[in-house]
């Protein structure tokens, strides 16, 4: 007679791809396998695409006012920081230059020309080469500037017209010239709407008007063709709206989408990018608090909605999303071929994959995956979990009322993260091998879903493997 067992029918239950990111717009017995209902401060390598703690904040400097934008210049080779209504140059050993008032009361937008940043901030054009600011007295009152085809290209938010100035100069906004003089171009004629965003896709322009209306501007003076792309999406303000690659980012009154081309017919189209977390965003959106932000180093672009600690992020290798909380809410972001600024209030920090604190503070992160339901009830018999310690610190596993403490640790010095001298530096380059907790137990549960806090330290997940039976 064949004995019979108690616990015959084991099932292998993994957690071991998160390549989905969080997903709000359904239940949590609904997600993917890959999906998590949790990804706080978690983030996917940009090399690997693996799980980690998101990277550090280290302080660089601070001002008396709070920093409402960043632009870093590279034909300047310096990063400008604007506050108080004054613009800074960073001089890289944590102290400020102030190089002049600006002309206007908005945050200010940047672009570069020749060797100089234009600036618009609700008034007349300004200008600096990194040294002073200048006016530029003869230009109309602008909120928005860009550069396209020679001519610099500006506009406000209220008024109907795309303004360029003559070929070549910046100065030069003389409107009843020649053809090589400034122009305008009056978008949506009395179509009822303001312009509220102006940005590039590629070599045209693209404007947001407050009608929900969105313009597409094709070719050159005197050539121009205006064409209606949308009446019914519309940016809820002039940092709602973000240039990515190809493509044009921008939150509206149900979350955020994004502008497409469509190759093969030069066309381009409003797609849904954010139908896993705009269920929750439109719910937690303020307009006049809404910063879109484009992270290119770390294939990224932030999303903050309202003035909170939280940033949406949204990893477009993969397609999914994560959640980053910051010590203070973050008003401007920008970066160079090899940092990422961030300002917090007054602060200005730089984040990168050597800082492994936020300034001093450690890093918590959570992850909770999907749920899964038995018929009656599971009992979890054994687990592993796969990681890699990149900081020595503390972590822990839940399952239900079960806790497993995980030591985050090295595998000794890694060269990346010290200050030896290279050629004398025998420390890896990276931590050779993974860590491995094993764990045997006999514990009852009414569904399966594991949550990991990380309380210190910093890690790349790898894995979770439970062996249930249900009972």
């Amino acid at each position: 007679m064949r004995i019979g067992s108690k616990h015959s029918g084991v099932k292998v239950i993994q957690f071991t791809d998160f390549s989905g990111g969080i997903n709000y717009a359904v239940p949590p017995e609904a997600l993917a396998n890959n999906e998590c209902v949790t990804l706080l401060n978690w983030e996917y390598d940009f090399s690997s695409g693996v799980l980690k703690t998101r990277d550090g904040l280290e302080k660089l400097g601070s001002l008396t006012n709070s920093i409402n934008q960043l632009y870093y210049a590279k034909n300047l080779g310096v990063l400008l920081v604007s506050a108080g209504g004054k613009i800074y140059k960073y001089n890289n050993d944590g102290t400020f230059t102030e190089l002049g008032t600006l002309s206007g009361s908005k945050v200010p937008i940047f672009t570069e020309w020749s060797n100089k940043v234009l600036i618009a901030s609700g008034d007349k054009l300004q200008s600096t080469d990194g040294l002073t600011l200048t006016t530029i007295d003869t230009s109309p009152l602008c909120d928005y500037v860009n550069v396209q085809y020679g001519r610099v290209i500006v506009s406000k938010q209220g008024d109907d017209y795309l303004y360029w100035s003559g070929i070549g100069d910046e100065t030069n906004w003389n409107f009843s010239g020649t053809d090589s003089d400034a122009l305008q171009l009056e978008i949506g004629y009395k179509d009822g709407g303001n312009i509220v965003a102006v940005k590039m896709l590629s070599k045209d322009v693209v404007v947001f008007k407050d009608n929900k209306r969105i313009y597409r501007v094709v070719g050159v003076y005197p050539d121009w063709v205006v064409y209606e792309v949308s009446r019914d999406n519309g940016a809820l303000s002039k940092f709602a709206v973000a240039e990515v690659g190809n493509s044009i980012a921008f939150i509206d009154e149900s979350g955020i989408r994004s502008l497409d081309t469509v190759l093969e017919y030069g066309d381009i189209k409003v797609r849904d990018v954010g139908e896993k977390i705009n269920v929750w965003l439109r719910k937690n959106l303020i307009s006049s608090q809404i910063r879109l932000w484009h992270v290119k180093p770390k294939g990224q672009v932030w999303v903050k909605g309202q003035n909170d600690n939280f940033i949406y992020v949204f990893h477009y290798a993969n397609r999914a999303w994560t959640v980053f909380q910051f010590p203070q809410s973050c008003s401007a972001v920008a970066y160079s071929d090899e940092t990422i600024y961030v300002a917090l209030g007054t602060d200005l920090y730089k984040m990168s994959n050597t800082v492994l604190t936020d300034d001093g503070a450690d890093i918590q992160a959570r992850l909770i995956t999907k749920k899964i339901h038995p018929n009656r009830q599971f009992l979890l018999k054994r687990g592993k979990i796969f990681y890699q310690g990149l900081s020595t610190g503390t972590a822990n596993l839940k399952i239900n009322k079960l806790y497993k403490n995980l030591d985050i640790s090295q595998s000794g010095d890694i060269a990346y993260l010290d200050s030896d001298i290279a050629y004398s530096d025998d420390d890896p380059v990276v931590q050779e091998a993974s860590s491995l907790v094993e764990f045997r137990c006999n514990h009852r549960i009414p569904y399966l879903q594991p949550e990991i806090t990380v309380i210190s330290g910093n890690m790349k997940l790898l894995g979770l493997i439970l062996e249930v039976v249900e009972v």
